[in-house]
């Protein structure tokens, strides 16, 4: 009984996960459709960076260097953090005394937390500084000469 039960609702449980999956997809898939119309599917694909020298907001962007750069850094991330995490969980199952295992996880976990937090509060530093300073050079000028 209870593992039949089990069984219907992990299926139901990976349908609905599916169904939504679905749902998310034709919604950024409908929603970019207006980029997709100007820019082309070349986008993707396209690694030309060229900034026009008269208008900041006008050039050719190509999204492929920024794509491949998040893959390969996610490669790196992945192939230094995965011996790490598998020898961390090695040593806490198989070699460590029972003493050491419970401070040795929440400090893991600690420190999982930390970085994440620690770089996503780095990121939003540095966006901010530079999207301020983007901003303060576009408008900043005509804000001082109207002040007077």
């Amino acid at each position: 009984m209870g593992g039949k039960l089990f069984k219907n609702f992990s299926f139901l449980s990976a349908t609905i996960s599916f169904f939504i999956l679905i749902g998310i997809f034709s919604i950024l898939f409908l929603y970019a459709q207006d980029a997709i119309g100007e820019f082309g599917i070349d986008f993707l694909f396209n690694d030309e960076w060229e900034v026009d020298e008269d208008d900041e907001d006008l050039g050719v962007f190509g999204g492929f260097i920024p794509i491949v750069g998040t893959m390969l850094s996610t490669l790196i991330a992945m192939v230094i953090a995965t011996p790490i995490a598998m020898g961390i969980a090695i040593f806490l199952t198989e070699i460590a005394h029972k003493s050491l295992i419970k401070p040795v996880s929440i400090a893991i976990e600690l420190l999982a937390a930390i970085s994440k937090y620690y770089i996503w509060n780095v990121g939003a530093f540095l966006f901010c500084s530079y999207s301020s300073i983007h901003i303060w050079r576009k408008w900043g000028k005509g804000l001082l000469k109207l002040l007077g």
